[in-house]
């Protein structure tokens, strides 16, 4: 199952929005995508990122990642091995969203899987 999360952009107030002010969001076009399938063995998950990124990003963010995929595994109760492909058009690199487009694939595609 292949499922999709959007980037985002905050059109005024980027800086703002870290203390807790308003800003104004807004979805982009670009999407992380995320393919889950099951494979043989025991619980748990192996993860392929094949999308574009900023040098280092990928590997700055490989704990996060971990973390984010272990809760929700855990949260939806899942007892099979799971591949999780990730790819799409969107640029991973500070301020687009690329986390939370990823953990909204993520979860989409597990829960659809």
């Amino acid at each position: 199952m292949v499922s999709k999360g959007f980037g985002k952009t905050i059109l005024f107030g980027e800086h703002f929005v870290v203390y807790g002010l308003e800003g104004i969001p807004c979805a982009l076009g670009q999407v992380t995508t995320a393919e889950v399938k099951k494979i043989p063995g025991e619980k748990g998950y192996e993860l392929i990122d094949n999308r574009p990124a900023t040098p280092g990003y990928k590997e700055e963010k490989t704990g996060e990642y971990s973390a984010l995929i272990s809760k929700v595994l855990d949260y939806m109760q899942i007892k099979d091995r799971l591949q999780i492909t990730l790819g799409g058009d969107l640029y991973c690199a500070s301020g687009v969203g690329a986390s939370a487009a990823c953990a909204a694939s993520i979860a989409r595609a597990i829960n659809d899987e």
